[in-house]
Protein backbone atom coordinates (compact mmCIF):
# COMPACT_ATOMS: atom_id res chain seq x y z
CA UNK A 1 0.00 0.00 0.00
CA UNK A 2 1.07 3.59 -0.15
CA UNK A 3 2.42 4.61 3.17
CA UNK A 4 5.05 5.95 5.48
CA UNK A 5 7.51 3.92 7.54
CA UNK A 6 6.15 2.96 10.94
CA UNK A 7 8.41 1.62 13.70
CA UNK A 8 6.77 -1.08 15.79
CA UNK A 9 8.38 -2.18 19.09
CA UNK A 10 10.62 -5.19 18.52
CA UNK A 11 9.91 -5.32 14.78
CA UNK A 12 11.38 -4.03 11.57
CA UNK A 13 10.14 -0.81 10.06
CA UNK A 14 6.93 -1.49 8.16
CA UNK A 15 5.00 0.54 5.65
CA UNK A 16 1.94 2.16 7.16
CA UNK A 17 -0.87 2.31 4.57
CA UNK A 18 -2.29 5.53 3.21
CA UNK A 19 -5.16 6.34 0.91
CA UNK A 20 -5.71 9.55 -1.04
CA UNK A 21 -8.80 11.66 -1.44
CA UNK A 22 -9.37 14.68 -3.63
CA UNK A 23 -10.72 17.65 -1.67
CA UNK A 24 -13.70 17.64 -4.04
CA UNK A 25 -14.60 14.08 -3.03
CA UNK A 26 -17.55 14.81 -0.72
CA UNK A 27 -19.17 17.25 -3.17
CA UNK A 28 -18.68 15.20 -6.33
CA UNK A 29 -22.01 14.61 -8.03
CA UNK A 30 -21.87 10.83 -7.67
CA UNK A 31 -20.77 10.94 -4.03
CA UNK A 32 -22.90 13.85 -2.80
CA UNK A 33 -26.04 12.05 -3.93
CA UNK A 34 -25.37 9.00 -1.74
CA UNK A 35 -27.30 8.36 1.43
CA UNK A 36 -25.35 8.57 4.67
CA UNK A 37 -24.92 4.81 4.94
CA UNK A 38 -23.88 4.46 1.28
CA UNK A 39 -21.42 7.34 1.66
CA UNK A 40 -19.87 5.62 4.66
CA UNK A 41 -19.71 2.28 2.87
CA UNK A 42 -18.08 3.83 -0.20
CA UNK A 43 -15.44 5.66 1.87
CA UNK A 44 -14.70 2.63 4.05
CA UNK A 45 -14.37 0.43 0.95
CA UNK A 46 -11.51 2.60 -0.38
CA UNK A 47 -9.62 2.07 2.86
CA UNK A 48 -10.47 -1.64 2.90
CA UNK A 49 -9.19 -2.17 -0.65
CA UNK A 50 -5.95 -0.33 0.09
CA UNK A 51 -5.43 -2.24 3.32
CA UNK A 52 -6.05 -5.62 1.68
CA UNK A 53 -4.36 -4.92 -1.67
CA UNK A 54 -7.40 -5.75 -3.82
CA UNK A 55 -6.89 -2.86 -6.27
CA UNK A 56 -10.43 -1.57 -5.76
CA UNK A 57 -12.21 -4.96 -5.86
CA UNK A 58 -14.74 -5.77 -3.11
CA UNK A 59 -15.66 -9.48 -3.14
CA UNK A 60 -19.24 -10.29 -2.29
CA UNK A 61 -18.20 -12.64 0.54
CA UNK A 62 -16.14 -9.85 2.18
CA UNK A 63 -18.72 -7.08 1.96
CA UNK A 64 -19.77 -7.46 5.61
CA UNK A 65 -16.16 -6.80 6.69
CA UNK A 66 -15.84 -3.50 4.84
CA UNK A 67 -17.80 -1.40 7.33
CA UNK A 68 -19.31 -3.04 10.41
CA UNK A 69 -21.36 0.08 11.19
CA UNK A 70 -23.43 -0.26 8.00
CA UNK A 71 -26.31 -2.69 8.30
CA UNK A 72 -27.49 -4.52 5.20
CA UNK A 73 -24.43 -3.44 3.17
CA UNK A 74 -25.68 -5.21 0.00
CA UNK A 75 -28.55 -2.73 -0.14
CA UNK A 76 -26.18 0.24 -0.06
CA UNK A 77 -23.74 -1.43 -2.43
CA UNK A 78 -26.60 -1.48 -4.93
CA UNK A 79 -27.12 2.23 -4.27
CA UNK A 80 -23.42 2.87 -5.00
CA UNK A 81 -23.85 1.02 -8.31
CA UNK A 82 -26.89 3.13 -9.22
CA UNK A 83 -24.97 6.34 -8.49
CA UNK A 84 -21.96 5.18 -10.53
CA UNK A 85 -19.43 5.12 -7.68
CA UNK A 86 -19.24 1.31 -7.94
CA UNK A 87 -19.62 -1.22 -10.76
CA UNK A 88 -20.59 -4.85 -10.78
CA UNK A 89 -17.30 -6.75 -10.93
CA UNK A 90 -17.86 -8.03 -14.48
CA UNK A 91 -18.68 -4.58 -15.85
CA UNK A 92 -16.31 -3.28 -18.52
CA UNK A 93 -15.82 0.42 -17.79
CA UNK A 94 -14.36 2.68 -20.48
CA UNK A 95 -12.19 4.52 -17.92
CA UNK A 96 -8.55 3.47 -17.85
CA UNK A 97 -8.42 4.07 -14.08
CA UNK A 98 -11.27 1.69 -13.30
CA UNK A 99 -10.06 -1.69 -11.96
CA UNK A 100 -12.79 -3.85 -13.59
CA UNK A 101 -13.74 -6.22 -15.00
CA UNK A 102 -12.98 -8.89 -12.42
CA UNK A 103 -13.76 -12.55 -12.09
CA UNK A 104 -16.00 -13.58 -9.24
CA UNK A 105 -19.00 -12.00 -7.63
CA UNK A 106 -18.57 -8.56 -6.14
CA UNK A 107 -18.02 -4.93 -7.02
CA UNK A 108 -15.20 -2.61 -8.10
CA UNK A 109 -14.80 1.03 -7.07
CA UNK A 110 -15.03 3.29 -10.09
CA UNK A 111 -11.73 5.06 -10.94
CA UNK A 112 -10.07 3.60 -7.84
CA UNK A 113 -6.68 3.59 -9.59
CA UNK A 114 -6.82 7.31 -10.40
CA UNK A 115 -5.45 8.14 -6.93
CA UNK A 116 -4.53 4.81 -5.36
CA UNK A 117 -1.50 2.76 -6.52
CA UNK A 118 -1.88 -0.90 -7.43
CA UNK A 119 -0.72 -3.65 -5.14
CA UNK A 120 2.34 -4.28 -7.35
CA UNK A 121 3.32 -0.61 -7.29
CA UNK A 122 3.02 -0.49 -3.51
CA UNK A 123 5.10 -3.64 -3.05
CA UNK A 124 7.75 -2.29 -5.40
CA UNK A 125 7.89 0.96 -3.43
CA UNK A 126 8.22 -0.93 -0.17
CA UNK A 127 11.03 -3.08 -1.59
CA UNK A 128 12.85 0.03 -2.81
CA UNK A 129 12.59 1.61 0.61
CA UNK A 130 14.06 -1.48 2.22
CA UNK A 131 16.92 -1.51 -0.29
CA UNK A 132 17.64 2.14 0.35
CA UNK A 133 17.59 1.52 4.07
CA UNK A 134 20.19 -1.21 3.58
CA UNK A 135 22.25 1.09 1.33
CA UNK A 136 22.10 3.80 3.94
CA UNK A 137 23.56 1.45 6.54
CA UNK A 138 26.35 0.41 4.20
CA UNK A 139 27.13 4.05 3.46
CA UNK A 140 27.41 4.74 7.16
CA UNK A 141 29.87 1.86 7.53
CA UNK A 142 31.87 3.19 4.57
CA UNK A 143 32.18 6.62 6.16
CA UNK A 144 33.11 5.21 9.53
CA UNK A 145 35.52 2.45 8.57
CA UNK A 146 36.88 3.62 5.20
CA UNK A 147 36.77 7.41 4.93
CA UNK A 148 37.58 8.09 8.56
CA UNK A 149 40.56 5.69 8.51
CA UNK A 150 41.79 6.31 4.98
CA UNK A 151 41.10 2.69 3.98
CA UNK A 152 40.07 1.64 0.46
CA UNK A 153 38.03 -1.54 0.03
CA UNK A 154 37.77 -2.79 -3.57
CA UNK A 155 34.43 -4.45 -2.76
CA UNK A 156 32.92 -1.19 -1.45
CA UNK A 157 30.91 0.65 -4.12
CA UNK A 158 31.62 4.01 -2.47
CA UNK A 159 35.37 3.45 -2.35
CA UNK A 160 35.33 2.80 -6.10
CA UNK A 161 33.55 6.10 -6.76
CA UNK A 162 30.49 4.48 -8.31
CA UNK A 163 28.25 4.87 -5.28
CA UNK A 164 24.56 4.02 -5.56
CA UNK A 165 22.02 6.66 -4.61
CA UNK A 166 20.60 6.44 -1.10
CA UNK A 167 17.94 9.08 -1.58
CA UNK A 168 14.60 8.18 -0.04
CA UNK A 169 12.71 10.23 -2.62
CA UNK A 170 11.08 8.93 -5.77
CA UNK A 171 10.61 10.80 -9.03
CA UNK A 172 7.12 12.18 -9.37
CA UNK A 173 5.43 10.98 -12.50
CA UNK A 174 2.44 12.31 -14.33
CA UNK A 175 -0.04 10.16 -12.41
CA UNK A 176 -1.83 11.41 -9.32
CA UNK A 177 -1.49 7.97 -7.82
CA UNK A 178 2.25 8.26 -7.16
CA UNK A 179 3.50 5.83 -4.54
CA UNK A 180 5.08 8.67 -2.56
CA UNK A 181 3.43 8.67 0.83
CA UNK A 182 2.07 12.07 1.82
CA UNK A 183 3.99 13.60 4.64
CA UNK A 184 2.26 14.18 7.93
CA UNK A 185 1.18 17.80 8.31
CA UNK A 186 3.36 19.75 10.70
CA UNK A 187 1.13 21.94 12.88
CA UNK A 188 2.06 25.59 12.68
CA UNK A 189 3.03 27.10 16.01
CA UNK A 190 2.42 30.79 16.50
CA UNK A 191 5.33 32.48 18.20
CA UNK A 192 3.27 34.19 20.86
CA UNK A 193 6.26 34.39 23.19
CA UNK A 194 8.39 36.41 20.81
CA UNK A 195 7.38 39.76 22.21
CA UNK A 196 7.67 38.52 25.77
CA UNK A 197 11.11 37.04 25.07
CA UNK A 198 12.39 40.34 23.73
CA UNK A 199 11.13 42.14 26.80
CA UNK A 200 12.64 39.58 29.15
CA UNK A 201 15.94 39.99 27.32
CA UNK A 202 15.82 43.66 28.25
CA UNK A 203 15.09 42.73 31.87
CA UNK A 204 11.64 44.31 32.00
CA UNK A 205 9.16 42.44 34.25
CA UNK A 206 5.68 42.07 32.73
CA UNK A 207 4.05 44.26 35.39
CA UNK A 208 6.01 47.27 34.10
CA UNK A 209 4.48 47.09 30.62
CA UNK A 210 1.96 49.79 29.82
CA UNK A 211 -0.37 47.36 28.05
CA UNK A 212 -0.39 45.06 31.11
CA UNK A 213 -1.21 47.92 33.49
CA UNK A 214 -3.98 49.12 31.19
CA UNK A 215 -5.38 45.60 30.90
CA UNK A 216 -5.39 45.10 34.68
CA UNK A 217 -7.13 48.42 35.33
CA UNK A 218 -9.79 47.69 32.73
CA UNK A 219 -10.48 44.16 33.97
CA UNK A 220 -10.60 45.19 37.63
CA UNK A 221 -13.13 47.86 36.73
CA UNK A 222 -15.22 45.34 34.80
CA UNK A 223 -15.00 42.59 37.43
CA UNK A 224 -15.17 44.47 40.75
CA UNK A 225 -16.46 47.90 39.77
CA UNK A 226 -13.41 49.43 41.44
CA UNK A 227 -11.14 51.91 39.70
CA UNK A 228 -7.50 51.16 40.42
CA UNK A 229 -4.54 53.39 39.80
CA UNK A 230 -1.39 52.55 37.90
CA UNK A 231 0.61 51.67 41.03
CA UNK A 232 -2.09 49.36 42.32
CA UNK A 233 -2.46 47.76 38.89
CA UNK A 234 1.30 47.14 38.86
CA UNK A 235 1.04 45.48 42.28
CA UNK A 236 -1.82 43.25 41.09
CA UNK A 237 0.09 42.29 37.95
CA UNK A 238 3.18 41.42 40.01
CA UNK A 239 1.04 39.13 42.16
CA UNK A 240 -0.40 37.42 39.08
CA UNK A 241 2.91 36.85 37.30
CA UNK A 242 4.63 35.85 40.52
CA UNK A 243 2.36 32.79 40.73
CA UNK A 244 2.65 31.85 37.03
CA UNK A 245 4.11 28.36 36.59
CA UNK A 246 5.50 28.90 33.08
CA UNK A 247 6.57 31.76 30.80
CA UNK A 248 3.67 33.91 29.68
CA UNK A 249 3.31 34.57 25.96
CA UNK A 250 0.77 37.43 26.11
CA UNK A 251 1.09 39.17 29.50
CA UNK A 252 -1.79 41.60 29.01
CA UNK A 253 -4.30 38.88 28.07
CA UNK A 254 -2.95 36.56 30.76
CA UNK A 255 -3.41 39.16 33.50
CA UNK A 256 -6.95 39.99 32.39
CA UNK A 257 -7.92 36.31 32.29
CA UNK A 258 -6.40 35.71 35.75
CA UNK A 259 -8.54 38.50 37.22
CA UNK A 260 -11.64 37.23 35.44
CA UNK A 261 -11.12 33.69 36.76
CA UNK A 262 -10.33 34.77 40.33
CA UNK A 263 -13.31 33.75 42.56
CA UNK A 264 -13.08 36.89 44.76
CA UNK A 265 -10.72 39.45 43.27
CA UNK A 266 -11.75 42.15 45.77
CA UNK A 267 -10.43 39.97 48.61
CA UNK A 268 -7.24 38.83 46.89
CA UNK A 269 -6.41 42.37 45.74
CA UNK A 270 -8.08 44.71 48.27
CA UNK A 271 -7.87 48.47 48.06
CA UNK A 272 -4.86 50.06 49.81
CA UNK A 273 -5.46 50.78 53.51
CA UNK A 274 -6.61 54.27 54.38
CA UNK A 275 -7.96 54.97 50.89
CA UNK A 276 -11.67 54.71 50.12
CA UNK A 277 -12.79 52.97 46.96
CA UNK A 278 -14.26 55.62 44.62
CA UNK A 279 -17.53 55.30 42.76
CA UNK A 280 -19.04 52.83 45.25
CA UNK A 281 -22.84 52.78 45.71
CA UNK A 282 -24.04 55.00 48.52
CA UNK A 283 -21.08 57.37 48.41
CA UNK A 284 -22.47 60.00 46.04
CA UNK A 285 -24.88 62.82 46.73
CA UNK A 286 -27.90 63.21 44.44
CA UNK A 287 -28.24 66.54 42.65
CA UNK A 288 -31.30 68.07 40.98
CA UNK A 289 -31.97 66.65 37.55
CA UNK A 290 -30.90 63.14 38.48
CA UNK A 291 -27.19 63.81 38.24
CA UNK A 292 -24.64 62.63 40.76
CA UNK A 293 -22.06 64.79 42.41
CA UNK A 294 -18.41 63.93 42.10
CA UNK A 295 -17.37 61.24 44.59
CA UNK A 296 -16.09 62.55 47.88
CA UNK A 297 -13.99 61.10 50.66
CA UNK A 298 -16.35 59.33 53.10
CA UNK A 299 -16.23 60.11 56.79
CA UNK A 300 -14.35 57.24 58.48
CA UNK A 301 -14.92 58.52 62.02
CA UNK A 302 -16.60 55.90 64.13
CA UNK A 303 -16.56 53.34 61.35
CA UNK A 304 -15.97 49.80 62.63
CA UNK A 305 -12.92 47.95 61.28
CA UNK A 306 -13.47 45.80 58.19
CA UNK A 307 -13.22 42.05 58.53
CA UNK A 308 -10.30 40.59 56.52
CA UNK A 309 -12.56 38.53 54.27
CA UNK A 310 -15.32 41.13 53.93
CA UNK A 311 -16.14 42.71 50.59
CA UNK A 312 -14.75 46.29 50.73
CA UNK A 313 -17.55 47.67 48.58
CA UNK A 314 -20.27 46.21 50.82
CA UNK A 315 -18.41 47.37 53.93
CA UNK A 316 -18.34 51.00 52.76
CA UNK A 317 -21.94 50.86 51.57
CA UNK A 318 -23.14 49.49 54.92
CA UNK A 319 -21.30 52.22 56.80
CA UNK A 320 -22.81 54.90 54.56
CA UNK A 321 -26.30 53.51 55.17
CA UNK A 322 -25.75 53.65 58.96
CA UNK A 323 -24.57 57.25 58.77
CA UNK A 324 -27.61 58.29 56.73
CA UNK A 325 -29.94 56.50 59.13
CA UNK A 326 -28.41 58.25 62.13
CA UNK A 327 -28.71 61.65 60.47
CA UNK A 328 -32.33 60.94 59.59
CA UNK A 329 -33.12 60.16 63.25
CA UNK A 330 -31.41 63.39 64.39
CA UNK A 331 -33.48 65.45 61.96
CA UNK A 332 -36.72 63.85 63.03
Amino acid sequence: MTGALLALPGRELTLMPWVRFDDQYPIHRKVAGLSDAAFRLNSAAIFWCSRNGTDGFVPEEDLDQVCAQVRDPARFAAECVRRGTWHIAAYECASGDCPGPREGRGWVIHDYLYYQPTKDESEAAQKKRQEQKSSGGKLGNHRRWHEARGVTDPDCPWCGGDAPSVSDRYPIGGSDRSVIAPSRPVPSVADVSNQQSRRNARGEPPEDHDDVISSVRKQMKTTTGRTVGADEARRIAASIFGSAKRPVGNPAAYAAEAIRREPNPAVRWPAPRGKPEPHQPGLTMPLPGGRDAAPREPDTAGMPPREPDADPAEHWAAHARRMLAEKSREVS
